[in-house]
């Protein structure tokens, strides 16, 4: 064979290969969208969040009163899916919608930056799938969570001012503030934009930047915050200041790399080579600050979703460096596709060749939820409809709002953070627990502090086990 049909048939191996991930992941975003329950820690509040503000109720409130709701996310996301809750009534299942699409709207961004920049359209093609079928996507493509829906943000900030045309800067700085109030942790865009401006010395630019973004941004949170009494701060900012775990963060960094090798790999490479060429300062910097803000992943309550974003910056160096290659290398080509290659099925089969899941989590992690799932959480519904008068306390917030109930003392994790940094004071939850004010109590997770753990043993029986995606333990009164 010629060595371009050769390039041609590696593409089509490459295509192949993705387009069987893509199936495995659509099929799971389907699983996931429909689990009438939390798959993911945090699921709950934001539904309760969604739920709220359609209903002009208050979401910030002090977590030393009831309902002890520690209300870790900004503004934003739940006020967008408060906008579609007179359409799809099920406030889980319009939080999930919102970070699918938003996940789809990241990859058509991916392609279309890649083409902005001159990219071969099959590189910037394989670039858009390939961040859709990356084992973290995979997994948090489809919860209801605001990472997704922030990266995007972050990612129109950063596209938008690289378009350079009329109106773009005004657009970047929006999406930025968008970014910061759906995660205030989703920083990376704005900072590198600055530092950008500043490399460049486009003083003008920086300064009509930094002004709407500051001024916007500014704004809206006073006036959020006044609204809620200065709740907002403490929630979003004050309360997220938690203990730090070195430790976790070498974990998760370990299974990325581990994970994306060939992305790495790649994203080392565009480092070393735009310095050396001085091209791409953006997308440089950019993802220079994306691998400074990992840091944060120690903090308590952080997980691999602070890995998210990093799994775009990798991608989008690497369809920059095989376009580089493309031009300026054609015969390394075919090696880089066979590395992509191997790569590729990496992604679909990494459980299936080492035996075991990577992820040192609980087994909702890259785990669909079955049909015997589903139903045991119809069962658990039922069950707290017709048996559950009044107060009940559930982990997963999900089936207290189901059976219209008010969510208590969520997310639990969040709450033993807090009230290992002093912050929370449980006494009143758990002379709730000791008076049973409580109906009946469903530990999902089991992530609850000691003492109002062993208030629940003492004053509660264990009635029953139901078994799905987590353990489900039912307690009434004794």
């Amino acid at each position: 064979m010629k060595p371009n049909k050769n390039i041609y048939f590696l593409y089509i191996i490459v295509g192949a290969i993705i387009l069987f991930c893509f199936c495995k992941t659509l099929l799971h975003y389907f699983n996931v969208l429909y689990y009438p329950a939390e798959v993911a820690d945090g699921e709950g509040l934001l539904s309760r969040n969604i739920l709220y503000l359609a209903q002009h109720k208050a979401i910030y409130q002090n977590i030393n009163q009831w309902p002890f709701v520690f209300n870790v996310y900004p503004i934003f996301l739940p006020f967008l899916g408060s906008i579609f809750i007179s359409l799809i009534k099920n406030p889980l299942l319009i939080g999930r919608i919102i970070s699918v699409f938003s996940t789809f709207l990241i990859a058509i961004l991916i392609y279309k930056y890649l083409r902005l920049q001159n990219t071969d359209k099959k590189i910037a093609i394989i670039s858009s799938f390939a961040f859709l079928i990356s084992p973290f996507v995979f997994i948090w493509g489809a919860w209801l969570r605001p990472d997704i829906l922030a990266i995007l943000f972050s990612f129109l900030s950063i596209y938008y001012f690289s378009k350079a045309k009329k109106f773009s800067i005004f657009l970047s700085g929006l999406f930025a503030i968008l970014a910061f109030f759906t995660k205030p942790t989703m920083i990376a865009a704005p900072v590198a934009i600055f530092l950008y401006l500043l490399i460049a010395k486009k003083y003008r630019e920086l300064i009509i930047w930094s002004a709407i973004v500051l001024f916007f941004g500014i704004t809206i949170f006073y006036l959020i915050n006044y609204q809620t009494h200065s709740q907002y701060f403490l929630h979003v900012i004050r309360y997220n200041i938690l203990s730090y775990n070195f430790r976790a963060f070498i974990s998760y960094s370990g299974e990325f790399i581990i994970l994306h090798w060939f992305f790495v790999f790649c994203f080392v490479y565009f480092l070393a080579l735009s310095l050396k060429e001085k091209k791409h300062l953006l997308p440089l910097l950019y993802g220079l600050v994306v691998v400074l803000l990992t840091l944060t992943s120690g903090r308590a309550g952080a997980s691999i979703n602070y890995y998210l974003e990093l799994v775009l910056v990798v991608i989008l160096a690497s369809g920059l460096l095989l376009n580089h290659f493309n031009i300026n290398n054609k015969k390394l080509m075919p090696f880089v596709l066979l590395l992509l290659i191997l790569q590729i099925c990496w992604f679909g089969f990494y459980k299936q060749i080492i035996g075991q899941n990577i992820f040192n989590e609980t087994k909702e992690y890259s785990y669909s939820p079955s049909k015997q799932d589903f139903n045991t959480q119809i069962e658990i519904k039922n069950f707290v409809e017709q048996f559950c008068p009044g107060k009940i306390f559930s982990e997963d917030a999900v089936i207290a709002l189901s059976a219209q109930k008010e969510p208590v003392a969520i997310p639990a994790t969040g709450l033993i953070a807090l009230q290992k940094a002093n912050l929370w004071n449980q006494e009143n939850f758990v002379n709730l627990i000791q008076q049973k004010e409580f109906s009946c109590i469903i530990l999902s997770k089991g992530w609850i502090a000691e003492k109002s753990l062993r208030a629940i043993q003492d004053n509660y029986t264990l009635l029953d086990t139901k078994e799905a995606l987590w353990q489900n333990k039912i307690y009434k009164p004794k």
